[in-house]
């Protein structure tokens, strides 16, 4: 338990960090696109530049093809589908990410493109044109499909799907970016993951958009990452965050902004007691 507050401190000072890089490229000091992935930018290389650009056209490019849209609006698990899901308020020992524990918790959920368990439940059991067609009517469900890809074509179309469900909105897409990456990556000859700078950058981002949750996931999954890897993984995602804003931009969006996720004291309090009571959704 204490490693799990002492991983959320870490995503309270990130947050705070955030605040003061979103006011100064609100002033107009964060116009410059990163450089290719798995690596630190440096300034003012215009070949780096050129291909961020690049990437962001391919997600923009994406986006087009896939049709995804900016909310969730029209998709509906098949009622001949029974999900053995959570149908009412619950008490439960660990919540998973993806449950509610309050009304504006579901809310958020909801808006930030997170799938409730029950449709990645049917997204499990879907083919992959079922899931492309679902990925036209949801944000939540274009991440699935993304995930999806992942598995069946690997990671260049799966990480651009996920990328392109990001820019529109999921940050569920970004924690799934990490847990992907960390989960392909190759170990080090002290058996330390290779990938964990890279995949803990699309978490800390993750947390910058107000997911204080991604503690639990950083606490399960990163526990033999470096310091190295978490401190350069933390400056990466001020480098993600200005391309998926250039993404965004290159399809007429605003900026994404930090929303942070309700019911803090809530969640703290289910470690205290042990157990919580879950909203449905």
């Amino acid at each position: 338990m204490r490693h799990q507050f002492a991983m959320i401190g870490l995503l309270v000072t990130a947050v705070m960090a955030v605040v003061a890089w979103a006011a100064n490229r609100d002033a107009g000091s964060m116009g410059v696109e990163s450089e290719p992935e798995r690596s630190v930018a440096t300034a003012g290389n215009s070949e780096q530049v050129g291909k961020a650009a690049e990437r962001n056209r391919s997600v923009a490019s994406h986006l087009q093809a896939a049709a995804i849209p900016s909310v969730r609006s029209g998709f509906e698990v098949p009622e001949s589908f029974l999900p053995s899901g959570i149908a009412s308020a619950t008490r439960v020992v660990t919540p998973d990410k993806l449950m509610a524990l309050t009304e504006q918790d579901k809310a958020w959920l909801a808006k930030h493109g997170f799938p409730t368990l029950t449709e990645v439940e049917w997204s499990r059991q879907a083919t992959l044109e079922e899931l492309r067609a679902a990925a036209k009517l949801s944000v939540a469900m274009a991440a699935l499909y993304g995930e999806r890809l992942w598995e069946q074509r690997g990671y260049d179309e799966g990480k651009s799907a996920l990328k392109a469900a990001l820019v529109q909105g999921s940050v569920y897409a970004a924690e799934a970016i990490a847990l992907k990456i960390l989960a392909q990556g190759a170990r080090r000859p002290d058996g330390s993951n290779a990938a964990a700078f890279e995949a803990a950058a699309w978490m800390y981002y993750a947390s910058l958009l107000g997911d204080y949750r991604v503690a639990s996931d950083l606490s399960n999954h990163f526990g033999d990452a470096s310091s190295w890897d978490l401190n350069n993984g933390l400056l990466r995602s001020f480098e993600i965050a200005a391309e998926i804003d250039a993404a965004r931009a290159a399809i007429g969006l605003p900026p994404l902004r930090r929303d942070v996720r309700p019911s803090l004291d809530v969640y703290l309090e289910s470690y205290s007691h042990g157990e919580t009571t879950v909203v449905p959704r």
